[in-house]
């Protein structure tokens, strides 16, 4: 079985814009993993999804850009909704475990 291993991976259009990323960063501390992204561009090169995981592993789902515009934040115990770069509301879970 062949296997191709790479640390960034873009997706463009056929313009030559990029469109998709998928990366995964050096790690900051060897012995845990490295954070993982993964970016869906607007045509403007505005990343409007993005699905990152950190050294953790802990999950981050963002729609819409925060700092420009309105979007949402999904993480695994909290959303939160943005508008020009200010948090204007967020919803906790407590886990009971």
């Amino acid at each position: 079985m062949s296997e191709l291993r790479i640390r960034r991976l873009v997706v463009e259009d056929d313009q030559g814009r990029p469109r998709a990323v998928i990366e995964c960063g050096p790690s900051p501390d060897p012995p845990r993993g490295a954070p993982v992204h993964l970016r869906l561009l607007a045509v403007s090169g505005d990343p409007m999804i993005e699905l990152r995981l950190d050294e953790d592993g802990e999950p981050l789902l963002s729609v819409g850009h925060p700092d420009r515009g309105a979007a949402v934040i999904v993480l695994r115990t909290e959303v939160q909704v943005w508008e020009g770069g200010n948090e204007v509301a967020s919803f906790n879970a407590k886990s009971s475990a």
